[in-house]
């Protein structure tokens, strides 16, 4: 296996850089500050709820390497569907390690595929060493969950009020096009892992450039740099036909699993 390191000081300049933005923009010490507040709450249906500032996850060894290459890894979905508003960086970080301790299967569906999904990424496929979670770096032993950055395109959620459902509009969509291009201009992600069908196409606006190398695959220009961009189905997806929580799931075996091979492949060839 192909030595792994990271660099915690690079990845601290990324999360102050995207810190200041969301707090600028987005979340500010004094609350919620976005300007397309009005707009995006307007969109939303009277019976829906609505749950403003939701950051992103950003692990201390984010700025990953395989040997000399940089292989900066983001997982991408819509949105939270969570009820809990205002929760910032630091925040959004403890929940993700919070998932820790947890065995996998203790895991909620989401945060199962996305273990997998840097499983396959960094080449650690005997799923049932639960051991293999954990990454050697050059000077200490760390989670997979510490490792990579994990966004969304919308930084608000819209819900059906006691349940997860999003109910989320094309005008947050839209809005939030913005605050996505900034944070994938400061954390400069080699691939990126999508979740959910939806999200490939709110997207599109900072697509400048593709090209299809898969079924679920592209060398794409995104946000004016070049990422490989794996694009699935929700973990959670309802039914077995494009679940991917479990590594023995049909979708994670005969598409996941080996789009990410290839994506690891193609990434470290750029």
């Amino acid at each position: 296996m192909v030595a792994l390191d990271s660099d915690p000081v690079a990845t601290q300049q990324r999360y102050d850089s995207l810190a200041a933005y969301m707090r600028e923009y987005v979340l500010s010490p004094s609350g919620f500050c976005c300007d397309n507040e009005d707009a995006c709450r307007g969109s939303v249906g009277v019976a829906d709820a609505f749950a403003a500032g939701q950051l992103s996850h950003v692990g201390h060894h984010y700025d990953l390497s395989v040997g000399d290459k940089p292989f900066r890894i983001m997982v991408l979905g819509m949105d939270t569907g969570r009820p809990d508003g205002g929760v910032t960086l630091d925040q959004r970080r403890q929940q993700i390690y919070d998932r820790i301790p947890e065995s996998f299967s203790r895991r909620n569906p989401h945060m199962r595929g996305t273990t997998l999904a840097l499983r396959a990424l960094l080449g650690r496929e005997d799923w049932d060493d639960a051991a293999q979670e954990r990454v050697q770096l050059a000077d200490e032993s760390v989670h997979l969950l510490d490792a990579y950055a994990m966004a969304n395109s919308r930084l608000c959620s819209a819900f059906k009020p006691g349940s997860t459902k999003s109910k989320g509009t094309p005008t947050m969509s839209a809005n939030c096009l913005r605050h996505l291009r900034a944070t994938l201009d400061i954390l400069e992600p080699h691939v990126v892992v999508i979740q959910g069908t939806g999200v490939r196409t709110a997207i599109q606006p900072l697509v400048h450039q593709s090209e299809r190398v898969g079924t679920n695959l592209e060398s794409t220009e995104l946000a004016g740099a070049l990422v490989v961009v794996a694009s699935f189905a929700h973990p959670s997806y309802p039914g077995p036909q494009f679940n991917w929580s479990w590594p023995s799931a049909p979708y994670f075996q005969s598409v996941v699993l080996p789009t990410l091979r290839q994506g690891r492949e193609l990434t470290l060839r750029q």
